[in-house]
């Protein structure tokens, strides 16, 4: 992913379903993102984020390399408290392969409000490759 799409200092990285945070960590490890962010609803996935946290600063620090600003954040990002992280998002990744037609959906309307620009990385994807917006399918 990293390789594949032109990552600069003013983007803002999120990972919904973050799991336990190696994308984000990886993500602040090796790109100029002004912020990189991860959201994951399960708790033993959220509970191992904080020891990946605590490991990735520690190794971090040993080897003396730099990393970017980052967040392992323990919600549902389909509540009204995360919309706005959603929107401000420059490069959204979702693995949804573990998401159902309902999350995916969801995902969708959200994914509908993000700024102009806006990258959009998913392990599966939300429509057909000969997907084209008309009149017809608009709203």
């Amino acid at each position: 992913m990293i390789d594949e799409i032109e990552i600069t200092s003013e983007d803002v990285f999120l990972d919904l379903g973050s799991g336990v945070g190696q994308v984000v960590l990886q993500m602040a490890a090796a790109t100029p993102c002004k912020i990189c962010l991860g959201v994951e609803k399960a708790d033993v996935p959220s509970r191992y984020a904080e020891q990946m946290t605590a490991s990735f600063k520690k190794w971090m620090g040993w080897y003396g390399k730099k990393y970017g600003e980052y967040k392992l954040l323990k919600g549902d990002f389909l509540t009204q408290e995360y919309r706005e992280k959603i929107t401000s998002a420059s490069i959204v990744f979702v693995n949804n392969f573990a998401f159902g037609p309902t999350v995916d959906h969801s995902l969708k309307e959200r994914f509908a409000d993000l700024k102009d620009g806006a990258r959009i990385v998913s392990s599966k994807s939300f429509c057909p490759l000969n997907f084209r917006i008309t009149d017809r399918n608009l709203s």
